[in-house]
């Protein structure tokens, strides 16, 4: 038989159960990640965005964003706390062009930032012009389990949609 303290003690644990489910916000977009798109060039308007996900149990641990500004096109990454020691962050932006892949770039190359190090939290490739309708264009963010640019495993990661 329960008592009315057990009772109670159960009903206080689903309440908070439920709020931290909330506060968690438990989507399958990235919405509730900073719209951020930040770039030396200025900042730029999120076209798609996605969260980064620990492989085996979902937790978001950041968000890539595919971003967009004056015809110029580039693959955000935000983690939500500052990268661990011994991993590190990328984020890479895929070019289409009539579907077939083109080209990529990382945060490394020129233009961007450099990968996310220990202790930081965001990095941005170079912005890429696109030069007509067939060029379409994907964005890749990873947590890496190394030194850069050595990945010895990667246990998160999320890309988002191919842009129309």
């Amino acid at each position: 038989m329960l008592t009315k303290a057990t009772r109670r003690w159960g009903t206080v644990l689903a309440a908070l159960c439920l709020a931290l489910a909330g506060v968690m916000g438990f989507s399958g977009s990235a919405s509730a990640a900073p719209p951020n798109c930040n770039h030396s060039a200025g900042p730029g308007a999120v076209v798609d965005a996605h969260y980064i996900d620990i492989q085996g149990n979902g937790a978001h641990i950041g968000a890539v964003q595919l971003c967009t500004q004056g015809g110029y096109y580039w693959a955000y990454v935000q983690f939500y706390a500052p990268m661990a020691a011994g991993n590190y962050g990328q984020a890479v932006l895929y070019h289409y062009t009539n579907g077939v892949r083109t080209g990529s770039w990382n945060c490394d190359a020129s233009g961007g930032n450099d990968h996310v190090t220990p202790g930081q939290v965001q990095c941005w490739t170079p912005r890429i012009h696109r030069g007509s309708a067939a060029d379409t264009f994907l964005a890749y963010g990873e947590d890496c389990l190394g030194t850069y640019p050595s990945c010895g495993f990667r246990d998160s990661w999320g890309w988002t949609h191919i842009t129309a």
